[in-house]
């Protein structure tokens, strides 16, 4: 395999080459495959990319799919209408996507403006250090040249699938993990995890769901999802066995949660409320044959007190209880003892020890 530079202007054309290096302005045409490609120049791609490594330290333009066991954004990356398929995705710079990035390990400490990641673990620091003054100039023409709006502020992401988050400075729509420590200045709309949750108290989480149990998946009448990881579904999606779309459905089905919090009714259940059986102590309240829920106006007022042990307790109103060996969520304040898993309320905590993740509106006291 020959190698290709280009140190002026030039085109790649189809091919298969050991290295292609861009100092210049190149172009590819045509699918290409390379061991490695590495760009400080400018760098335009309308062919499908296959390489073992892709490094941006220029500006590179990609509107076709890219398949590698490494890509490295130092520079800038727009890409339109593609899709990445890697084993790992680390930018410092600049990385902007209307397409789907999916990796094992996506780690970014930079800017990123994406419109879907998949990964097992996702890692995202907004550094404003690198590319600051630069994106300033850019952010008013941003959506003209890289598809998206670029926030100097946040990361942002409108839907990210993945094992394990760990982010500071991340604004997403909808976030799937099973295991997610935010960091500060982090903005989700929507946080379905089912395993611990740290999260800093300057996060803004409009809504937090968790996931009793793990639902079955069918599909064209077969698949039992039950014991499918992220990590699966993501490898099945990066050797094309299954599409985006089906991708997705799987995805969605392992992160299915507890359909009290989704206002739906379960199928399985003989009776007519909201939840399925899963053991939890559950405080509702009903005004006429209306199932009072959290936000209603005056479910706060309620003031709820339960002496002894229990799995996980729920309640509408104020929680005042003993121990609690899972999770315990109300919506207005929280007095208890020992809370032995996650805790979140609308008002606040005042409670002995916690065991995992604390969510407050309020203050947050030991007694």
């Amino acid at each position: 395999m020959n190698n290709e530079k280009i140190e002026g202007v030039g085109t790649v054309h189809e091919g298969e080459y050991n290295d292609i290096i861009i100092d210049g302005m190149g172009k590819l045409k045509g699918t290409v495959t390379a061991k490695k490609v590495l760009v400080s120049g400018a760098f335009r791609s309308k062919g499908s990319l296959v390489a073992e490594e892709v490094n941006i330290d220029g500006i590179g333009r990609i509107f076709r799919n890219i398949k590698t066991d490494k890509l490295v954004v130092d520079g800038m990356l727009k890409i339109r209408r593609a899709e990445v398929n890697a084993d790992s995705v680390y930018c410092e710079g600049l990385l902007s996507s209307t397409g789907s990035i999916c990796a094992d390990d996506i780690n970014i400490n930079g800017y990123c403006t994406v419109r879907k990641m998949m990964g097992d673990s996702v890692t995202i620091n907004n550094d404003s250090s690198g590319v600051n003054k630069l994106v300033k100039k850019l952010r008013f023409v941003s959506f003209l040249y890289f598809g998206r709006k670029i926030n100097i502020e946040y990361c942002l992401v409108d839907r990210i699938d993945c094992t394990r988050l760990v982010a500071n400075g991340l604004k997403a729509k909808v976030v799937h993990t099973e295991n997610a420590r935010l960091g500060s200045n982090c903005r989700i709309d929507r946080l379905y995890c089912d395993g611990p949750m740290v999260i800093d108290p300057s996060c803004k989480i409009k809504k937090v769901i968790t996931k009793n149990e793990i639902t079955e998946f069918n599909q064209k009448g077969s698949s039992d999802m039950a014991d499918v990881t992220v990590k699966k579904i993501l490898d099945l999606y990066k050797n094309s066995t299954i599409n985006e779309e089906e991708a997705e459905m799987m995805l969605s089905s392992v992160y299915r949660t507890n359909l009290q919090v989704l206002g739906q009714g379960d199928t399985n259940t003989n009776t007519d409320t909201p939840w399925i059986e899963d053991g939890k102590l559950r405080i509702v309240a009903f005004l006429g044959k209306r199932l009072l829920k959290k936000g209603d106006a005056g479910q706060y007022k309620l003031e709820v007190k339960y002496e002894g042990e229990a799995l996980a307790v729920e309640s509408q109103g104020n929680l005042t209880c003993g121990d609690i060996s899972g999770n315990a969520s109300a919506g207005g304040s929280i007095s208890g003892k020992d809370i032995g898993g996650n805790v979140s309320c609308g008002g606040s905590i005042s409670c002995k020890d916690i065991g995992g993740s604390v969510l407050a509106g309020g203050s947050i006291s030991r007694i």
